[in-house]
């Protein structure tokens, strides 16, 4: 008897997929799986499926397919730890630091969502002063854990906790802070946003990423980014399996 799974994204990311939700649509035919993709808008009105792959980063459709009693992956937990950097961070040090020795870079959160976005509405504030205050004390911020950690005169990187495919992430160094303007004007998407501010660590450019399956690694591929800091693969980065 065939099962069916649905493979859900978001429109715009479904369309750009479509050659992955054909590898496993090819690949299932072995298995008695046929795999349908789904887009976000539609998931609700479509018929329950016996198995269900979310891809959307969104943990409340897992949670959907959870209390229909569908078969989900990932869980909603694991969609929502995921997909927020600041909460991966907080549960890997929590569960794994007193059993192994790990090398986590130096980090601290930083808020900017009260800034910017329904400040003019609610304070009289333009939307540009608005950014301009959330710089302001996202520089402050910046400043003040540097010291704390040491770490004067470093480069640090500047990530939103909900960023994918290396959007949202940005490298700054001592210097650029001086350059008020110019350094407000590159960090724009993330003066609205929950940040994770870390440590520079030097790899040139190259990251692995480890699969796990039932708790076992699976496989790892090797990325090299190509004249960028970053290593994603959509950024023009290269990968190999490792």
């Amino acid at each position: 008897m065939q099962r069916i799974g649905y493979m859900i994204y978001e429109t715009a990311e479904g369309e750009k997929n479509r050659g992955f939700v054909s590898m496993f649509t090819q690949a299932g035919k072995a298995y008695g799986l046929r795999f349908c993709l789904v887009t976000k808008d539609q998931y609700k009105t479509s018929p329950l499926p016996d198995f269900v792959i979310n891809r959307t980063r969104d943990p409340e459709v897992s949670l959907f397919y959870e209390c229909h009693g569908v078969l989900v992956f990932h869980s909603s937990d694991i969609v929502h730890t995921g997909n927020d950097k600041a909460v991966t961070l907080q549960k890997l040090k929590q569960k794994w630091s007193a059993k192994i020795p790990l090398q986590i870079p130096k980090s601290t959160v930083i808020d900017l969502t009260q800034y910017a976005v329904g400040l003019a509405d609610m304070t009289q504030v333009s939307i540009e002063d608005g950014k301009k205050n959330a710089f302001i004390k996202l520089k402050r911020e910046v400043l003040k854990w540097w010291d704390k950690c040491g770490l004067m005169g470093h480069n640090v990187v500047l990530k939103s906790v909900g960023g994918h495919g290396g959007s949202e992430v940005f490298l700054v160094s001592m210097e650029e802070w001086d350059e008020e303007e110019k350094t407000q004007e590159k960090l724009q998407p993330l003066l609205n946003r929950k940040l994770l501010c870390q440590e520079w660590i030097d790899s040139d450019s190259r990251d692995i990423r480890i699969y796990v399956i039932g708790g076992q690694p699976y496989a790892a591929v090797l990325r090299q980014g190509s004249g960028d800091f970053r290593s994603n693969y959509s950024l023009g980065g290269s990968v190999r399996e490792y």
